[in-house]
């Protein structure tokens, strides 16, 4: 599997941008992701696109679809859940900023490298060769203890 982690001066330097609201910087960032990011994936609620090189390779852009499966919560609501996951201990994506604007819902967030889970079916060689399934497993479900401990319930997981 690719290297999971982020350099942290790179997504502090990015999450500075959001955080400060340059607006042109934001702009930008929006706007690269948009127009020339891939789909990275996606779900009943959501694509994930993001760029492969340059100043905003480390994000991914998050747009909530305009007709997702489930609608439980607002887009600031999932962004605050975000933030409970994490204190909780759950390994997930810095979610950076969320916004409803006139072209629709979004998340620009911290980008994890790695496979989906259909990859890794469709092509089990992107498994490293030491992988270890009960280990992994067993992570998972501590994963998910620590969700639920924080009262939080992921119903597509």
């Amino acid at each position: 599997m690719e290297n999971l982690t982020i350099k942290p001066f790179e997504i502090k330097k990015i999450k500075r941008i959001v955080e400060s609201k340059e607006t042109e910087a934001l702009l930008e960032c929006l706007e690269s992701l948009e127009i020339h990011a891939e789909s990275i994936g996606e779900g009943g609620n959501a694509e994930v696109m993001a760029i492969a090189e340059g100043p905003f390779s480390k994000v991914c852009l998050k747009r909530i679809k305009d007709k997702p499966q489930l609608v439980c919560n607002t887009i600031d609501q999932e962004n605050i859940l975000q933030g409970k996951a994490r204190k909780a201990g759950v390994r997930t994506p810095l979610a950076l900023i969320s916004m409803e604007i006139e072209q629709g819902k979004f998340f620009i967030m911290e980008k994890i490298n790695g496979h989906t889970i259909e990859e890794i079916i469709k092509t089990p060689s992107l498994l490293p060769e030491n992988f270890d399934y009960q280990s992994f497993t067993q992570d998972l479900e501590e994963q998910v203890e620590k969700m639920h401990n924080a009262g939080i319930y992921h119903r597509d997981l």
